[in-house]
């Protein structure tokens, strides 16, 4: 009985990382959105500060798969700029401007590879890999927001 209680309570907190994961990344979209929609009032690497603050990963962050999407849009809904930057965000990211787009709106895609510790992993004969839980999952949250 011990063994299924321990596989049970790992799988929770496993759970518990990817839940917190996600939530931690729709909370720093959300401040960018925000921060980008008032970045004319401060500084330019607000937003990047923003989402950083915000935003902890329950793992390592892989720069090829893991990504934030800036896409500005005018009042006719015609795309003005768009921006892709990897994750860990940093200020060499130059984020598009929304100044002179009243009207208009804002939509950022983050995306983040959450990689789950599988309890029990192996390798038979170097052929197989064996495993109780799917070794990936892929967290993505859209925010917009209405540029005054």
């Amino acid at each position: 009985m011990l063994p299924l209680f321990l596989l049970l309570m790992l799988g929770l907190v496993d759970f518990g990382r990817l839940l917190f994961s996600y939530i931690s990344l729709t909370n720093g979209t959300r401040e960018l959105v925000r921060s980008l929609d008032i970045s004319t009032s401060t500084t330019p690497n607000a937003p990047i500060d923003a989402f950083n603050n915000l935003t902890i990963f329950g793992g390592s962050v892989n720069s090829s798969t893991d990504s934030v999407v800036v896409n500005v849009y005018d009042e006719t809904k015609t795309l003005q700029g768009t921006v892709t930057c990897t994750l860990p965000l940093t200020h060499s990211c130059s984020l598009p401007s929304t100044s002179g787009y009243h009207d208009g709106y804002i939509d950022v895609t983050s995306t983040y590879v959450f990689h789950f510790n599988p309890l029990f992993q192996n390798r038979l004969a170097g052929v197989v890999d064996v495993s109780l839980l799917q070794p990936i999952s892929t967290l993505s949250t859209t925010v917009e927001s209405y540029i005054e």
